[in-house]
């Protein structure tokens, strides 16, 4: 079942009456404008609540006549045909400019307001306008990744949730109701189908998870996500990875054990994996794992990724990427200084003549081939022709922010929207 959250953020004026709005109507009818405020709110479709805006100011201090438009550009210049009322379930009361709304799941979307006060000011009437925005938003489906569960030893839980940020937004999750001790954080800079949050390594025990999100400016609400990780120390692995006949179990103390056929990753033997080990991947016949100083080790079937005694891992290793095919198989690590560098299978392994000038920022594969996309959104590939690594004649022009892999192929999305394949 969807589980929805309702968040609400609005500010609404409450100055007390003094003698000022009296004596001073322009500055009245500023104040008075004062209680419109940019809000989000986030739809809950069983009990929608209402959004209010009310004066505390004295009727009588507020002479003034107030209209309400909106539309749906948030450009600052709102149709005045579009009238405030003509909303499913808003009602703006034009005599004290109090408005109440009810947002509909159909109603889903950004709005932009303007509000127009008017009234005398010695003698002369003059006016006032406001521009406030709201955003009304499906409330996300939240879940824990399948690697924050207590059986792989995982104190670093992984906070999944369908996307309802934009660019230069913020989400924050907190393991406490007041959203003080924050354990993952991230500003949107590319658009995501869904957000994955993971925290910071966190101590042995029981955590109700909260988000808090910055939404356009407007700092949301403290939520409960509904979600729970509880976490144990194991007395001895941290993790467990495979190849198709092979173990390496993780330990707390950074070493490495491993077991199964040795020419496929079952004998480590050859390479240090006693201590400082971070990180582990795999092929189907192969590993390789990343140190604590940035290094790399790898062993198994060179065929699959096995050597990488060639390899320049100078500047240090932040990630490593693998291919699956049951013929060869090959890895592709992404450096601090956002170069690559791969070996294994002559395929995938080999990327003698791919420009990683520039940077990379991520790396996608197949089961036989790669794509890497760069920081100024181009992409590149290398590997098996047939399998996505030739993109010779795809137009990456106006760049890409995200690529999708299948076994076999690639598909970029682009920042017009559009997909090349």
């Amino acid at each position: 079942m969807l589980l929805r959250f309702v968040f609400l953020f609005f500010l609404i004026f409450n100055t007390s009456c003094t003698s000022v709005f009296e004596t001073n109507s322009l500055n009245s009818m500023n104040l008075a404008l004062s209680k419109y405020n940019n809000f989000a709110y986030f739809v809950e479709m069983d009990n929608p609540i209402i959004i209010n805006s009310e004066s505390k100011l004295l009727k009588s201090s507020l002479d003034f006549n107030y209209s309400c438009f909106f539309d749906k550009n948030i450009d600052n210049s709102v149709n005045t045909q579009n009238s405030c009322n003509e909303l499913n379930n808003f009602f703006f009361n034009s005599s004290n400019g109090n408005l109440s709304w009810k947002p509909s799941e159909d109603q889903i979307g950004d709005y932009e307001f303007k509000v127009i006060i008017s009234g005398k000011v010695k003698g002369k009437t003059q006016t006032k306008e406001k521009f406030f925005n709201a955003y009304i938003k499906q409330a996300p489906m939240f879940s824990l990744g399948l690697d924050s569960k207590y059986e792989t030893g995982d104190n670093t839980p992984r906070v999944m949730f369908d996307n309802f940020l934009n660019i230069g937004d913020r989400v924050e999750i907190y393991k406490d109701s007041s959203c003080s001790e924050a354990i993952a954080t991230q500003t949107i800079n590319t658009y995501e189908e869904y957000r994955s949050l993971e925290s910071i390594e966190l101590p042995e025990g029981r955590y109700n998870l909260y988000m808090q999100a910055t939404v356009n400016n407007s700092t949301l609400p403290c939520i409960n996500t509904n979600l729970t990780h509880q976490y144990k120390t194991p007395k001895n692995t941290v993790k467990i990875f495979n190849t198709d006949y092979a173990f390496a179990a993780l330990k707390t103390d950074g070493s490495l054990v491993t077991w199964g056929k040795s020419t496929t990753g079952g004998d480590s033997n050859g390479v240090d994996v006693s201590s400082n080990i971070q990180k582990v991947f795999s092929t189907r016949r192969a590993f390789a794992a990343i140190k604590n100083d940035g290094s790399v080790v790898s062993w198994g079937d060179s065929d699959f990724g096995g050597n990488s005694s060639n390899v320049d891992f100078s500047g240090g290793v932040q990630n490593i990427y693998s291919t699956k095919s049951p013929f060869d198989g090959a890895f592709a690590a992404l450096k601090n200084d956002g170069t690559v560098v791969t070996w294994g299978g002559s395929d995938a392994g080999d990327s003698t003549g791919v420009d990683f000038s520039g940077g990379i920022q991520k790396i996608f594969s197949t089961n036989y081939a790669f794509a890497a996309l760069k920081n100024d959104g181009s992409v590149v590939t290398w590997g098996s022709s047939s399998n996505g690594g030739d993109s010779t004649g795809v137009d990456f022009s106006g760049g890409v922010k995200k690529i999708i892999n299948t076994d076999s192929a690639f598909a970029a999305i682009k920042n017009d929207g559009s997909v090349v394949t």
